[in-house]
């Protein structure tokens, strides 16, 4: 009977979970996104339409926020953020190296972290990777980042997405985010002509 009872509580909860992977999917889907152009014209991305955004010539060159959440009587709360960046290197670099390289900035800005997941993936087009990490601000609040890195020739583009590590946002933040990042669509033109695709490592 014990037993009975454990695995109708396992399916339940099992029931649940997918109930709210599902749910945060569509919400995900349903939230409308506006185009965002580089001031320097190296690229575009959609963004949460309600965000706000902000633009400029240096890095990050596209930064848009959630509205922040209300904590009454607590810490101010972190909004959910998406950011690209680009940069331009001496020498063509792969779309892996550039994760490699993010991880420097990463130490010194978090200094810890947990890779949730990596692998290859292709964007506007490019070849890119994505890892999934979390981490804990400052303020003791747990974050999940997603991060892609897109290569062409000597110019990377970094766009990073970071909700809070919870379930709620998990399964709502973390789609559109992910969602979001797809779109983002490099302008290859502008890349400096002087150099060819990176070859992988070996």
């Amino acid at each position: 009977m014990e037993s009975k009872h454990r695995t109708v509580v396992l399916l339940a909860a099992l029931v649940l979970v997918a109930t709210m992977t599902a749910v945060g999917l569509v919400t995900a889907q349903s939230v409308n996104l506006k185009t965002v152009k580089d001031p320097q014209n190296r690229f575009t991305i959609d963004v949460p339409a309600s965000w706000s955004v902000t633009t400029q010539t240096k890095n990050p060159a596209v930064a848009a926020k959630s509205a922040a959440p209300q904590a009454a009587g607590k810490a101010a709360l972190l909004p959910d953020s998406l950011e690209v960046t680009v940069y331009d290197w001496k020498v063509p670099i792969t779309a892996q190296q550039c994760i490699s390289e993010s991880d420097l900035v990463l130490r010194y800005a978090i200094h810890t972290w947990t890779v949730v997941k990596e692998g290859p993936t292709t964007i506007g087009g490019q070849p890119a990777d994505t890892r999934v990490y979390n981490w804990k601000a400052s303020n003791g609040q747990p974050r999940q980042s997603v991060e892609t890195c897109v290569s062409h020739g000597s110019r990377v583009w970094v766009a990073v997405g970071t909700t809070d590590n919870t379930p709620a946002k998990l399964s709502t933040t973390m789609p559109l985010l992910e969602r979001a990042i797809a779109t983002l669509q490099p302008n290859v033109a502008t890349v400096p002509s002087d150099t060819s695709p990176a070859k992988g490592r070996n």
